[in-house]
């Protein structure tokens, strides 16, 4: 693949590719603060030391794939992980493209990269959670199966001095919501939303 920043190459591994991320995962991370309307200060103050001990213990249960694409001077510009529980089920747990890279494919390799190896490892479903206010990614999932099922809501640490604050609460939950459901009627994601993609093609 052919590109400004050089040609794209892919490789794959474990655990021992995790900290090979850390500055695209910090990107998307402040990509989400800016989306969120009711935990950007959780996400800023979240480390990816703590992701990484959250996704070492899954791989200590289950399997582990990070797939990460580089240019060839060497910079790492994007990056998939996946994990598959012991129940069978698998997971597109981070993917991140680097903005100025988007649309080139990048993204698709990856995912399918990840779905390849979820077959080979046979899981019988898989899913995925997208932050609230992403709902423009639902299209890019929606090419490899994955819908809309349920949304997650978080009780926010500050509901007793939200509630207080009329003007806020109200609003912002109604506005949200809202959202939530114009998405949904696009086959979209919000926030919590967990996609699920059947492995066999009748359900």
């Amino acid at each position: 693949m052919n590109d400004p920043a050089g040609t794209i190459d892919y490789m794959e591994g474990g655990v021992e590719l995790l900290d090979q991320v850390v500055p695209l995962w910090e990107e998307l991370n402040r990509h989400h603060q800016k989306l969120s309307e009711h935990f950007s200060d959780a996400m800023a103050a979240r480390a990816f030391a703590d992701r990484r001990s959250e996704l070492v213990e899954k791989s200590n249960h289950g399997r582990l794939r990070v797939d990460v694409a580089r240019t060839g001077a060497g910079d790492f510009v994007a990056y998939c992980i996946a994990t598959v529980d012991p129940t069978g089920t698998g997971e597109i747990d981070s993917i991140f493209v680097q903005p100025a890279l988007r649309n080139r494919g990048i993204g698709d390799a990856l995912m399918r990269r990840a779905m390849a190896w979820m077959d080979a490892l046979g899981t019988h479903s898989r899913v995925l959670n997208v932050a609230w206010g992403n709902d423009r990614v639902g299209a890019f999932y929606q090419r490899y199966g994955f819908l809309p099922r349920s949304t997650t809501f978080e009780k926010h640490r500050s509901f007793r001095r939200v509630c207080n604050e009329t003007h806020f609460a109200p609003f912002s939950v109604s506005r949200s919501w809202k959202s939530v459901q114009n998405a949904l009627s696009r086959s979209y994601f919000s926030m919590g939303i967990l996609a699920r993609k059947s492995s066999s093609s009748s359900r």
